[in-house]
């Protein structure tokens, strides 16, 4: 039953941040006229919300363990996260053409969405 929640919590916490960015980089693409800066905001919320799933479902496995290693767990699923993050920011930056002021507008976005949503959720 928690797990079934759990999990009902970061898919809705992940398509609402897909959701509310696809509006924003919409609005972007049609003031702007520029689909770069649509998909660099696009692109940005991504490499935040793409990991934070991942760390969340690392997270969210429920099993009768000692405090340690959940400790350890939720250690490791950021650590993770922000290894990923990197991966794919540099990966991103380096290789697909983006404009990265929105880049990182779009990322910080991510971040705005999911902890607003966090609150929202509880």
């Amino acid at each position: 039953m928690l797990k079934e929640r759990w999990n009902k919590r970061i898919f809705t916490l992940f398509f609402s941040q897909l959701f509310i960015l696809l509006i924003l980089a919409s609005f972007f693409y049609l003031f702007a006229k520029n689909e770069n800066v649509a998909f660099s905001l696009f692109l940005g919320g991504i490499v935040y919300s793409g990991p934070s799933l991942l760390a969340y479902f690392l997270m969210g496995r429920t099993t009768n363990e000692l405090p340690q290693k959940i400790i350890q767990k939720a250690y490791f699923s950021v650590f993770y996260k922000i290894i990923i993050t990197i991966i794919l920011f540099i990966f991103i930056y380096k290789y697909i053409p983006i404009a990265i002021a929105f880049f990182i507008v779009g990322f910080l976005v991510g971040y705005i969405v999911q902890y607003t949503l966090l609150c929202f959720l509880n």
